[in-house]
């Protein structure tokens, strides 16, 4: 049996993601001044960049990551399309602004070839509408090859302080 022990840095609260626009907010986070979600740590996963136009999480998937099958567990795609939606979404929100996924829809297309694949995730913010944001995303095996694809849809609302 392996044993993992896993820690991780404290992360910013509700109110101090608040006072912060969503582009400052990952300026901060890949500049290392506000910690990284700690499921990242737990999943592997790393965000390259965020921005208007959208966003880049990569993922490094090890043993611990894989499901009885012997395949790399499917929340690990669906994560990192969830990641990587978010912080396309996330670039844009204006300071005081929050949001919330409530629905995704993952296509599996391919399985990675790779024992330990590395994955990369794009994501696209293709309609910013007043309450709801639609995102596509897609996960790739490094070489390019799509593995999951889908569309996730936030909720876009204040957020509250105290």
């Amino acid at each position: 049996m392996m044993d993992t022990t896993f820690s991780w840095q404290p992360v910013a609260s509700p109110d101090e993601i608040a006072r912060l626009s969503g582009a400052d907010f990952i300026r901060s986070m890949l500049a290392g001044d506000i910690a990284p979600p700690p499921i990242f740590d737990l999943l592997g996963f790393r965000l390259v960049h965020a921005n208007t136009d959208g966003a880049r999480v990569e993922a490094h998937p090890g043993l611990i990551h894989y499901a009885h099958t012997g395949h790399l567990h499917g929340l690990i795609y669906a994560g990192l399309m969830g990641s990587a939606a978010g912080f396309a979404v996330h670039a844009r929100m204006a300071v005081g602004e929050a949001f919330a996924a409530v629905h995704q829809a993952t296509h599996f297309v391919a399985a990675p070839r790779a024992s330990e694949p590395r994955l990369t995730c794009d994501a696209k913010v293709r309609k910013w509408g007043r309450s709801q944001i639609l995102v596509e995303a897609q996960v790739t095996e490094h070489g390019g090859a799509v593995i999951t694809f889908g569309d996730l849809t936030f909720q876009r609302f204040p957020a509250k302080s105290g």
